[in-house]
């Protein structure tokens, strides 16, 4: 991530910017950040990477988790799901 490329996630970013940033990154780029995510095991990562690549979830559905998990962690439960129901 790079904020000169403005392909990153501030810490002060608010939990809508949060969730929208991971949805807009490709599928390659929300692989790296979910490998980063501290709110999920190791095993729930690798479980949602394997089900997208066997093709059992839809990228899109993973993508918003992660884009869940992150908004939650910085801003709490119920932004995340505004965040959410907004985008």
């Amino acid at each position: 991530m790079s904020k000169s490329l403005d392909n990153y996630i501030a810490l002060t970013d608010s939990a809508e910017q949060m969730y929208g940033k991971v949805m807009s990154f490709r599928m390659r780029r929300w692989r790296n950040i979910l490998n980063w995510q501290p709110a999920l095991t190791r095993e729930a990562r690798k479980k949602i990477i394997g089900e997208v690549r066997d093709e059992k979830t839809n990228p899109r559905d993973a993508k918003m988790l992660l884009a869940f998990e992150i908004a939650k962690n910085y801003h709490g439960e119920k932004a995340a799901q505004k965040a959410q129901e907004i985008l």
